[in-house]
């Protein structure tokens, strides 16, 4: 099986591979010339696809499994094919598409109650100076302008900020990295009588809210809405919902 290793290396090294440094590359030609090669990539491939493992021989299958990534051509060829199974997860950034998709919601639950979406490049965001560096500033996911009394779009309006968190929280508690960074986000843009910040996240089969209430010895910190967004449900179903417990 050393041949199959030897016919991957030169696609390792070769100009359109994924080596990081000249010096790299120079490596990988240098360990080429001590291994046999077998006569064609696909003689390393039938090789590779006759290979039983052992206990005497399970070390190589880690190297094996890399020769075998670049002589198919360096990608998965059967991602669409159904084999029976099923994963919890996506080749694709969830955390990001998740925020998209809870901007979209918080803005059009906003809309009926007179509320709207602050835009994120207007305002000052919270900002942090005195540090080593330049002034660093964050913002939440979401902010949203809303009336202080439900239904009246008045001069009188108060500021929620909303947090996308692709996480499992119907399955465990929220963190306290994120108690932490909501009740920062609340003392920096909610009401100073009222310091609220909304948790969204997912939880397929039904919609759930909780809340979790920060106090500390003189009294309430803050107040956390976790709520988690069916994702088996339409957006309009999960947008009429989100106004629902939010109004």
């Amino acid at each position: 099986m050393a041949r199959a290793c030897g016919s991957a290396q030169p696609k390792a090294a070769g100009p359109s591979s994924s080596a990081g440094s000249p010096g790299l590359a120079r490596a990988l030609h240098g360990a080429a010339g001590g291994f046999p090669q077998a006569p064609t990539p696909a003689a390393a491939l039938r090789a590779l696809d006759r290979t039983h493992y052992t206990r005497l021989n399970a070390r190589y299958r880690p190297a094996h499994t890399w020769a075998r990534l670049l002589l198919r051509g360096g990608g998965v060829t059967d991602l669409l094919t159904d084999h029976g199974t099923t994963a919890d997860g996506l080749l694709l950034a969830m955390p990001a598409l998740w925020e998209a998709v809870v901007r979209r919601l918080g803005t059009e639950t906003a809309g009926p109650q007179g509320g709207h979406a602050v835009p994120g490049g207007s305002g000052a965001g919270i900002t942090i100076r005195g540090d080593l560096g330049n002034a660093s500033a964050f913002r939440p996911d979401l902010l949203l302008s809303l009336p202080r009394l439900p239904g009246h779009d008045t001069a009188h309006r108060t500021l929620l900020p909303v947090d996308a968190k692709y996480k499992r929280y119907d399955r465990h508690g929220v963190s306290a990295a994120d108690v932490h960074q909501l009740l920062t986000y609340s003392s920096g843009y909610a009401s100073a009588d009222a310091p609220t910040a909304v948790i969204v996240h997912p939880q397929p089969g039904s919609h759930a809210r909780r809340t979790l209430q920060v106090r500390g010895p003189r009294g309430l910190l803050g107040t956390i809405h976790v709520l988690g967004v069916d994702t088996r449900t339409t957006p309009e179903q999960a947008s009429a919902w989100m106004g629902s417990v939010l109004r």
